[in-house]
């Protein structure tokens, strides 16, 4: 009980468009929204750098409304994103989001509501 009366999160609605063609049931819960810190891990010259931490929430469907949440550090900057998965005639499913991504930090046990819009939608395959 503590533990969630102290989280620190960020969440939000999703909205989404309808799709068709190879992504026609493409639906909320297809979606994962992903945090990525704006540090970086320290690396070797010629190397690329990894953030330090990478947070993923599964959008889910409430009370008719897409919603996402996500459990992040404290006062720790950065960025969200979206991707996509299911079962489509797709090697990779391209979620584009618009708006405000970031970098944005909240503050220790507090949410910070982001609402997200998907752009659009991508069904990528190899061939």
């Amino acid at each position: 009980m503590v533990a969630k009366i102290l989280a620190t999160r960020v969440a939000g609605k999703i909205t989404l468009p309808k799709q068709s063609g190879k992504l026609a049931g493409f639906a909320c819960a297809n979606v994962t929204v992903v945090a990525t810190s704006k540090d970086l891990l320290p690396h070797a010259p010629n190397e690329f750098s990894q953030p330090k931490w990478v947070r993923t929430g599964k959008a889910r469907m409430i009370n008719g409304q897409c919603t996402y949440s996500i459990n992040v550090p404290p006062n720790s900057a950065f960025y969200l994103s979206a991707g996509g998965q299911g079962r489509f005639a797709c090697t990779s499913i391209g979620v584009s989001l618009t708006g405000s991504l970031g970098p944005m930090v909240v503050p220790f046990g507090t949410t910070r509501t982001a609402n997200l819009v998907v752009a659009k939608v991508t069904c990528e395959t190899l061939g």
